[in-house]
Parts: structure tokens; sequence; C-alpha cells
């Protein structure tokens, strides 16, 4: 019984302060400045738990992402609507995506593609709250994002030459 008062009141103080912090304007939520690294690791560790749970759940199967015309579509959509943020071999993001914080991972490093495929499916059809990633599902057939992710499957080994050529293949097509 002492025990359970105990957990009882310090829970009670945690929220306590809880709501203390947040009333209190204390935390910078500036977009010029990173979150401190508890809020860091707490907001990333709930994303990707969050993700992985969800896509397991949603995704039944992974196409066949190795098919060329399919990464050319997706090389397109991505010049058009992912490079202004996240960049695109050869090229910077733009002033929006420099602005944004978090900063939006460069897609091309290697180091960003603990994603599975139904993972990075995922995220580009339902986005992620407060990180700028908008939800591509409600404007986007499934068709067309698994033609995304197909693109960035091969995106860490991709010259700005071989982009460049995919990114404008069949765009006069019409």
């Amino acid at each position: 019984m002492r025990f359970a008062s105990g957990l009882i009141a310090g829970i009670v103080l945690v929220a306590i302060a809880a709501l203390g912090l947040i009333y209190s304007g204390a935390y910078n939520v500036a977009a010029t400045r990173p979150h401190t690294s508890p809020v860091n690791w707490a907001l990333h560790t709930l994303a990707k738990r969050s993700i992985e749970k969800r896509a397991s759940e949603e995704v039944r199967a992974v196409p066949n992402l190795e098919n060329q015309a399919r990464i050319a579509a997706g090389a397109r959509h991505y010049r058009e609507v992912c490079a202004q943020c996240h960049g695109a071999p050869g090229t910077d993001p733009s002033t929006l995506g420099r602005g944004l914080m978090p900063k939006p991972p460069d897609l091309a490093d290697t180091s960003h593609h603990q994603w599975t495929s139904a993972e990075q499916f995922w995220i580009v059809k339902h986005g992620i709250k407060m990180t700028g990633m908008p939800a591509w599902g409600p404007s986007n057939p499934d068709r067309e994002i698994w033609d995304v992710v197909a693109f960035l499957r091969t995106l860490p080994s991709m010259t700005p030459e071989r982009y460049k050529t995919l990114s404008e293949q069949g765009e006069h097509k019409h």
C-alpha cells in the first residue's frame, strides 16, 4: 500500500512539473533552434516505434521496386514535391527546406535508410506530425507513393547525372 501511494504521488508530481513547464513557456519552440537532446530522443523514438507498428499493420505486400519505369516515375514525383525540402543528387534543398526544424533528412545519406520499404511507404503516405513532412496519401494514389519508394531505394547510389536523366524522362509525354 505504501509503495502504491508513493508511486501515485510521484506520478502526480511529474504531471504537475510537466504542466508547469508547458504553461511557463520556458521551452523554446522556435524553428531556428533544435530540440534538446532528451526531447529529440523522445520524439525520434516515438516516431520510429509508431511508424514500425503502423507500417507492419497496413502494408501487406511490397510491389516490385526494381522496375526502371517505376523508379523514373518516382524520380519525377520526387523532383516535383520532395527535392525542395530534402535536396537531390547535385541539388541542395530550397530556402523552404533549409528553414525547417527539424531539418528534413538528406535521403541520399545511407544513415537515413534504416526504414524498410513498407515504412518508407507509410511515411510518404501519412506524413509525420510536427516535422513539416506532409501526408501525400490524400492527394496521391498508392501506386505513385510506391514509385517514390522505389526511387528512394536507389537514391543513395545515384549520381547527379542519373538523377537528372531519370527525373526528366518522359516528362513531356501527355
